[in-house]
């Protein structure tokens, strides 16, 4: 009876919280990569040194999704993990480039980072 509540109760917290099978970050390799057709845009103000007069400007940068295959610290790949697609990230890899990938928030979504 113990052993069915024990059962339950992981049962449970694996449906609540998917993110406990999946370590917080792991090592990977980039498989495919592909240009966004969005830009990342974002707000920057700039000051003339010599009058000192402030600007608004947008700065648009260029994206890429990624798809990643998880490898262990050696760089051998785990095929327990299936491969990662559709992470988005503003800097750019060539395929074979090995990277970092975390999972923040409690989240299954994957991010790059450095």
């Amino acid at each position: 009876m113990i052993d069915e509540l024990v059962k339950n109760i992981l049962r449970e917290v694996k449906i609540r919280y998917p993110q406990i099978e999946t370590p917080n970050a792991m090592k990977a390799v980039i498989t495919s990569v592909k240009k966004s057709s969005t830009a990342y845009e974002h707000t920057v103000y700039l000051t003339d040194k010599l009058s000192g007069e402030k600007r608004e400007y947008i700065l648009e940068e260029s994206c890429y999704i990624y798809s990643v295959k998880i490898v262990d610290n050696n760089g051998n790949e785990l095929s327990s993990y299936p491969i990662i697609p559709d992470i988005v990230s503003c800097k750019e890899y060539e395929i074979g480039s090995r990277v970092t990938v975390v999972f923040t928030g409690g989240e299954l979504i994957a991010s790059i980072v450095e």
